[in-house]
């Protein structure tokens, strides 16, 4: 939800009007601002970064639990059965 917030953010802030898939165009949400855009640039470009990072990490957490602890955890999360 941050990501896309944080875009139309940004945009906003560098004065585009941001559409929706071509069906209709966002309110701004802040006046334009030089320091706000670099604000939201920043904030968009390092987010999705740290989306990767923390599904790295629950990757490498399910994989642990199969190899290392030899539970039952990640078939259960392919069966989708409850615990």
């Amino acid at each position: 939800v941050i990501i896309p917030l944080s875009g139309w953010f940004m945009a906003s802030a560098g004065g585009h009007t941001p559409g929706f898939f071509g069906l209709f165009s966002l309110p701004p949400l802040v006046a334009e601002s030089d320091a706000l855009h670099e604000i939201g640039e920043e904030v968009h470009e390092i987010l999705p970064w740290i989306l990767v990072g923390v599904l790295a990490l629950h990757v490498a957490g399910t994989l642990k639990h199969h190899y290392v602890d030899r539970d039952a955890t990640l078939q259960r999360m392919v069966r989708g059965t409850p615990q």
